[in-house]
């Protein structure tokens, strides 16, 4: 959101607040939307660290940059404790920081009209829908689980991105995901070195945008998204 969403992620962390001198106070704020109900919430600078580095969230590439921290900070006072944000539901989140509606997507038993489902989604993303999915835990333990081929049960995966191209003569409906642990990717058909990747030419993986890097972004047949992921939840900014 922060990226394709400019005005929904300033709603959320105002403009000019910084480290940078003369905006900084040592307090930032944010605000969230309970219900479509705009709750302010401030926090100061000081962050958890171990041994100078985050405890929590923070950005493995950029590691100077405090705006996420700051947030989930201010998230975690929001819920009333860090620990409070270790679990919960999609719709619940996207709601607190969009204030939007959010459709909730039961795929489970899915195996019909999965064409018509792709199409629902890439309409949802042309209208610039933030999506997510998830696979649901098989047990009550709060860590998450693997479940083979890349994939964890109790997980959050951003929805990216959806191309089609021809593959030995036949139209193939990719997705791409995003662990937002910024690595940890699917295994299985279409992941970065699968036989299915290795064999497209330049310009098609230039359409795909694909690095073949464990950065936590991969694509999937969606037929075989499906099978593997149980919930889509859909955020109408």
């Amino acid at each position: 959101m922060a990226t394709h969403h400019r005005a929904e992620f300033e709603r959320v962390v105002p403009v000019n607040q910084s480290f940078d001198r003369g905006y900084y106070t040592g307090r930032f704020t944010f605000y969230f939307y309970p219900a479509g109900v705009k709750q302010k919430v401030e926090v100061d600078d000081y962050l958890p660290t171990r041994a100078g580095r985050l405890i929590y969230c923070s950005n493995r590439e950029r590691p100077y940059e405090f705006w996420p921290c700051l947030l989930e900070k201010a998230y975690a006072k929001f819920k009333g404790s860090y620990a409070a944000l270790y679990g919960g539901r999609m719709k619940v989140a996207l709601g607190d920081l969009t204030g939007r509606p959010v459709e909730v997507i039961d795929i489970r038993h899915l195996t019909q009209g999965t064409d018509d489902m792709y199409s629902k989604l890439q309409d949802a993303s042309n209208n610039r829908a933030v999506m997510a999915a998830a696979i649901h835990k098989t047990t009550d333990q709060q860590v998450e689980e693997k479940i083979g081929n890349g994939l964890y049960a109790g997980h959050v995966y951003s929805i990216t991105g959806y191309h089609q191209l021809r593959y030995y003569g036949r139209v193939v409906n990719l997705i791409r995901l995003r662990n937002p642990w910024g690595h940890g990717e699917w295994t299985g058909a279409w992941s970065d070195s699968s036989p299915e990747m290795n064999s497209l030419n330049d310009r098609q993986l230039r359409e795909l945008r694909e690095k073949k890097k464990d950065d936590g972004e991969f694509w999937m047949e969606f037929n075989e998204f499906v099978k593997h992921f149980h919930e889509i939840n859909l955020c109408y900014v």
